[in-house]
């Protein structure tokens, strides 16, 4: 199961147990969501895992031990991260310290770039 929320107002904590929440989910992309603060994210079925378009600091929490694919593109990473991705085979980090630095990017044509 894929889960694609682009343009939501999210709760911050609405991930942290996929395992009884969304137990199918294999891949979660969040594209510019309106957050802050640390989003926290906890599954042991996830594959692919996307931050895309975060135009604030935000935090990561995350425990996805089955996660082989991972994205963040956005906004300067908030500096204390707790990241338990160990199967990672593929990361992808575009930060943009400056928003003028942002280039556009249509949301909709990430999950087809991987």
């Amino acid at each position: 199961m894929n889960l694609h929320l682009v343009g939501v107002a999210m709760n911050t904590t609405m991930f942290v147990n996929c395992n009884q929440s969304f137990p199918l989910l294999q891949m979660l992309t969040l594209a510019g969501c309106a957050m802050s603060g640390c989003i926290n994210i906890s599954s042991n079925s996830l594959h692919e895992l996307w931050f895309i378009g975060f135009n604030k600091p935000v935090g990561l929490t995350i425990d996805a031990p089955n996660v082989s694919s991972f994205k963040y593109n956005g906004h300067t990473i908030a500096p204390y991260q707790n990241i338990n991705l160990p199967h990672v085979a593929i990361a992808y980090v575009e930060l943009y310290p400056n928003l003028n630095q942002k280039r556009e990017c249509d949301f909709r044509m990430w999950p087809n770039q991987l």
